[in-house]
């Protein structure tokens, strides 16, 4: 499997990166992300979970990924404006060739968000840790954030269900 990065990208992959001991580290790493995203359609804090981040098949896509780096992709980084782009090219058993690439769209990283697609992932990537009202509670005040003097004062005003 050959995934395609900008030169940052591919110059942050450390060792670690291919072997992700902690959540921390898997949230860093581009090959355990792939890996999983393959595995699961997606990735949410789900894969970080202990189960997933030492599940076997995730470790043996991880061994069969090739990460490079791709000329366009670093000046398209490098560019005004900033585009983060990546391709995903494998063959899979029967010798079908596969591929698939982000960047430059409206799901790139450094495209602007909508409130609505900003609100969308956040219930996502909270499934399972905040619910209905807790959450809404905590996105309205974010959408406040600039009126809040201390920003010390956010994780005791939001108390967790």
């Amino acid at each position: 499997m050959l995934v395609e990065v900008h030169r940052n990208a591919k110059r942050g992959t450390h060792d670690e990166h291919w072997s992700p001991d902690s959540r921390e580290t898997a949230d860093h790493s581009i090959p355990y992300g792939v890996a999983g995203a393959l595995l699961n359609g997606n990735v949410t804090h789900h894969s970080f979970e202990d189960a997933r981040l030492h599940d076997p098949r995730v470790r043996m896509l991880v061994g069969k990924i090739e990460l490079v780096e791709n000329a366009a992709f670093t000046a398209a980084f490098e560019g005004t404006p900033q585009h983060y782009c990546a391709r995903v090219t494998l063959i899979t058993a029967t010798g079908e060739r596969l591929s698939a690439e982000s960047g430059g769209d409206e799901d790139d990283l450094a495209t602007p968000k909508s409130n609505l697609k900003i609100e969308q992932k956040l219930c996502v990537m909270t499934e399972g840790v905040l619910y209905g009202a807790c959450r809404m509670e905590i996105l309205n005040g974010l959408w406040q954030l600039q009126d809040i003097p201390d920003a010390a004062q956010l994780p005791s005003a939001y108390p967790l269900e």
